[in-house]
């Protein structure tokens, strides 16, 4: 306590010469200090731009994919359904003109209304 009071009785304060800051370097801090935060806030925009980009792809492709897979099995149930009708047309004749004239009358009818 001693050396405290000495300092504050030369001086006439309590605060030595190396702790006082001069309003150049305080503003050269608040610059750098300015300066990082706009450096952070670059990077943190960047790693939310990948990340979007990410995410956005991986649900394009899961998209792509699922489209991919509807259209395939489309196609395999079209392509099975037209067996099935040909197999029929062929194994029954009758039955396929029978059908055929049945459609043809019911659409005739509903020309005429």
């Amino acid at each position: 306590m001693a050396t405290q009071s000495n300092t504050t009785a030369k001086t006439g304060s309590s605060t030595s010469d190396k702790d006082k800051v001069s309003p150049d370097d305080l503003r050269d801090d608040f610059d750098k200090l300015r300066a990082d935060m706009a450096a952070l806030v670059h990077q943190v925009a960047e790693l939310s731009g990948d990340k979007v980009r990410d995410t956005t792809k991986a649900a394009s492709d899961t998209a792509r994919q699922k489209a991919s897979d509807v259209r395939e099995q489309a196609n395999e149930t079209y392509a099975a359904g037209r067996n099935w009708l040909t197999t029929q047309a062929t194994d029954r004749p009758l039955a396929t003109i029978a059908v055929a004239a049945a459609i043809g009358v019911v659409i005739g009818r509903m020309m005429r209304k």
